[in-house]
This record gives C-alpha cells, structure tokens and sequence, in this order.
C-alpha cells in the first residue's frame, strides 16, 4: 500500500532570481554573479499557494554548508517576498544556493549564486 501524502497546501515557485536589492517589491540588478564588494545579496521569489497562509524558508547554503534559515509568512494566494544574505566579507566569497522549502521540509525552488 502506498501512503498518501500529508494535506498540505499547493505552492508554486513562479519566478526567483538573485538580485543587489528589492524596490516597489521588484527585483533589481539581477545577476548570478556578484562582486566581493557587493554588501547584500536578495532572493527574490513570486510564488502561488492554494490555502495561505503557510511559511517558506529561504535555506542558505555556503560551499555546501547550510549557512542559515529565513522563514517567510506566505499570506496570500499569489505574492511577492524575499529574504537577503550579507556576504560582505572576504570569506563569503564563492558559491552560494538558497533553496526554497515548505514547512514540511520539500523543497519546491533553488538559485545559485556566486560572490567573486
């Protein structure tokens, strides 16, 4: 026999990208490559949930090593939101991922970016 899946509510990653900051809730200077000068980088992310509200986690891996978690309230069916990462540091330079997952530990989204 086969076990259902728990109830939970539909989410869709639409569109994410990377980005050097967030203005009117819309992305700017999206790249996936940023100077080590750089002092914060965003992910931004437009997603559709059936039943909100819920929460998504940003979960920011540095090289492979989970850095941290940013939860973010989903309130509505379709909405905007965005967690950032400083990375001005010497040592915050080389590859980054953040994966987007549910409260439920799926991940539904992930961007990479580099610090060079």
């Amino acid at each position: 026999e086969k076990e259902e899946a728990p109830a939970t509510p539909r989410l869709e990653v639409i569109k994410i990208v990377t980005c050097k900051g967030v203005k009117n809730r819309e992305p700017f200077g999206i790249s996936s490559v940023f100077p080590l000068g750089t002092y914060r980088v965003y992910c931004w992310m437009k997603v559709k949930c059936d039943k909100p509200p819920t929460v998504l986690r940003h979960i920011y891996y540095f090289e492979g090593r989970k850095i941290c978690e940013v939860p973010l309230a989903i309130k509505y069916p379709t909405m905007r939101t965005w967690s950032y990462k400083t990375v001005a540091y010497q040592k915050k330079a080389g590859k980054w991922r953040v994966d987007v997952c549910t409260e439920d530990g799926y991940v539904i989204g992930s961007i990479q970016f580099e610090v060079q």
